[in-house]
């Protein structure tokens, strides 16, 4: 899993990414659609564990506390601006997780 962590005041903040390279162009020309570099438009937070904490969906009242906005695209992109790449192995437990689900 490709993403970009921010470490805010308060949060912290998870957006995932399809690849650093598509990252690291967006970053060079930001005029290029975030279609191509976000995996999906949702801001995450991350409770206990910096990057490698509980994962849940950012709600509208915490991003605007953070960023005075809840405009999704306009947190998306201060977090891909000002953010760290990292990229982690999807463990096993989370893809059961997740198929469980469907």
């Amino acid at each position: 899993m490709h993403y970009v962590f921010y470490q805010g005041e308060v949060e912290d903040f998870m957006v995932i990414v399809i690849d650093k390279e598509s990252l690291m162009e967006w970053r060079k020309d930001n005029s290029k659609p975030l279609v191509e570099v976000v995996a999906n438009f949702t801001t995450f937070t991350t409770k206990g564990g910096g990057s490698q904490g509980i994962v849940g969906t950012a709600s509208k009242m915490v991003l605007e506390n953070e960023f005075g906005t809840s405009k999704e695209e306009e947190v998306l992109k201060h977090i891909l601006q000002k953010g760290h790449y990292q990229q982690r192995p999807f463990a096993k437990t989370e893809m059961a997780r997740k198929d469980s689900k469907n």
